[in-house]
């Protein structure tokens, strides 16, 4: 029989043994849990630029400018056209796993002559990140567009379809991601 009060040598060890264990299970889950969170905020963001880039076209009859960073670009701002009724976002979204100062939110509209051997004129409009890891580029293709072929924003490229960007060539494991919204 013990006769002081308190704990041995031993006792102490398992303890921390076992709080040490748990540790080690729990805590990668919930980076992935964090990971995933920023993964559904793109997502959301996305659809918000989208439906304030359909409001400012219908009140304007056009897109607004490209932008990196929410400047007067017509989202947050006026941008001085015809029938604007904004703003059509409160704040320009943040970047979810800032890395480094260049480390963007973008929207971009493209035109592309002739992609189609038509003579035609495409303009695209695209909701921009950089600097994603690649595992959740993956998981938010596949959460807007079910993981098809990644295209390069023409042809049948759809609403919704990440395409357009090339990942970094510097095998760094993080990429680009431009999710089309419009294409006239």
């Amino acid at each position: 029989m013990r006769k002081g009060k308190g704990f041995t040598l031993i006792e102490l060890m398992v303890v921390i043994a076992i709080i040490a264990v748990l540790g080690a299970v729990i805590a990668p889950q919930v980076f992935k849990q964090i990971d995933k969170a920023r993964s559904s905020r793109v997502v959301s963001d996305y659809n918000t630029m989208k439906t304030a880039a359909f409001s400012y076209f219908n009140d304007t009859r056009g897109w607004p400018a490209a932008t990196t960073g929410g400047a007067a670009n017509g989202f947050t701002l006026t941008d001085a056209q015809p029938g604007w009724e904004g703003p059509y976002l409160q704040a320009w979204p943040t970047h979810p796993w800032k890395r480094a100062a260049a480390d963007v939110v973008g929207y971009h509209v493209a035109t592309t002559p002739n992609f189609d051997g038509n003579n035609s004129v495409k303009r695209y409009a695209y909701f921009i990140l950089t600097n994603i890891p690649a595992n959740e580029r993956n998981r938010i293709e596949n959460t807007l567009d079910g993981g098809a072929a990644y295209l390069a924003c023409a042809g049948a490229a759809t609403d919704g379809t990440v395409c357009g960007c090339d990942g970094n060539a510097d095998g760094s494991g993080v990429d680009s991601l431009c999710i089309l919204i419009a294409k006239d």
